[in-house]
């Protein structure tokens, strides 16, 4: 690992750094790690990014640090996440937070995905006292039902989990914001609420035969796949991160795993690591194909072909009167996902047109002391980027006491 670092060329505009959506200090991280000082650089690592443990596995590194490497252009990139991996995993097993002792305000934070995590940590390190409101039985988010454990490994959770209880993070599981309590009552119990919720919702292809059974949504079924019985030959429509994973997993449990997508591999969202890996489980692709109905034995496709329209933009266009059928035993359909805006109702928290708060660019709200961030105001998104909408929320709201 030592000789891969030892290629690093420290530089004074670090592309790397600028292209990490959390701005790692890269450069400097290597250093300390170069001049045995690796306790620092993993204490850097954490602090810059609480969820860097997580980041070096599932981060698009060809699309950020690693494919900015100056060395690249000539050489080999700098596989810093390689090394990302082995001090942020080996600093979450030693890290001990202790509880504020004094605390000066009381923060809820809403959601335990990344981003909620992210948030409760630094909050915790800054002496304020912590509650959690999660919706479902466990921390994590995506991380524990929508990322499969050959992508991410769940220990990685478990160690969060006893690092937010050493801290005295109070989680409440299992409470729908929004339902269960109002963000109207919360604003009266605490002094800052912060709203990082995801996106859970899976967005819909609004074609016929979409609701019938054996029709399911990528990040349903990445919950629990041991659940479906699906039969043998699965289609997967859909060309992110989520189709992948859902593709996959399915190859891995012993069906037949299509993806079929109506642009070309250049256009997928999916990282280029991940297409990669899915190709070598021995998921097929294929392309320019675009569903528009689904039957209870199959799919009927028609063609699709990328045109210029009158902007000279690249729109994908669908060829009606190409139409054929496939067949399969089911459906899985991962076409993005959307945010819930129900726990925003009756709050007086001004909404973009997309039904998500309206912020400034540290994630404060209309109401004082509301802060919102992750995939629940900018749609889908990395960890890296909710990581990084957390880390501003913290920020303002510990300027704002302040003031």
């Amino acid at each position: 690992m030592l000789e891969k670092l030892s290629q690093c060329l420290h530089c004074k505009n670090a592309k790397c750094t600028e292209a990490c959506p959390v701005h790692t200090p890269i450069g400097e991280v290597i250093t300390m790690i170069q001049n045995n000082d690796e306790q620092h650089a993993k204490e850097v690592l954490f602090q810059n990014n609480p969820m860097s443990a997580v980041c070096a596995w599932i981060c698009d590194h060809k699309g950020q640090c690693y494919g900015h490497c100056i060395r690249g252009i000539k050489s080999v990139s700098v596989p810093f996440f390689e090394a990302e991996k082995e001090y942020s995993g080996s600093y979450l097993k030693e890290l001990h937070l202790s509880a504020p002792a004094l605390p000066k305000k009381r923060a809820a934070v809403i959601g335990a995905g990344p981003a909620g995590i992210t948030c409760a940590v630094l909050l915790t390190m800054n002496n304020i006292e912590v509650t959690i409101f999660e919706s479902g039985p466990e921390i994590g988010g995506v991380l524990a039902n929508g990322i499969p454990s050959f992508r991410l490994p769940k220990d990685l959770l478990k160690d969060y989990k006893r690092i937010l209880d050493e801290a005295g993070v109070a989680i409440k599981y299992n409470v729908t914001v929004g339902k269960t309590v109002t963000v109207s009552k919360l604003k009266e119990d605490y002094d800052a609420l912060f709203i990082m919720c995801g996106a859970p919702l899976p967005n819909t292809l609004r074609i016929p035969g979409e609701n019938m059974g054996h029709v399911h949504y990528a990040i349903d079924y990445l919950k629990s796949p041991e659940s479906y019985h699906l039969g043998h030959h699965v289609i997967t429509l859909g060309a992110g991160n989520v189709a992948m994973d859902a593709a996959r997993t399915l190859a891995r449990t012993g069906h037949h795993s299509e993806i079929y997508y109506r642009k070309s591999f250049n256009e997928m969202k999916a990282n280029v690591d991940e297409i990669e890996d899915t190709k070598k489980d021995g998921v097929t692709f294929t392309l320019f194909e675009s569903p528009v109905e689904i039957k209870k034995d199959g799919i009927v496709f028609c063609k699709s072909e990328n045109v210029t329209d009158e902007r000279g933009r690249i729109v994908t266009k669908i060829l009606y009167g190409t139409e054929h059928f496939v067949p399969c035993d089911a459906v899985i359909v991962a076409v993005s996902q959307l945010v819930d805006s129900q726990i925003y109702n009756n709050t007086g928290i001004e909404l973009n047109k997309w039904n998500t708060p309206e912020t400034d660019e540290f994630g404060r709200t209309n109401l004082p002391f509301v802060y919102a961030a992750g995939d629940g105001v900018t749609g889908p998104k990395t960890v890296a980027e909710a990581v990084q909408g957390a880390k501003l929320t913290v920020q303002a709201f510990l300027q704002d006491i302040e003031e």
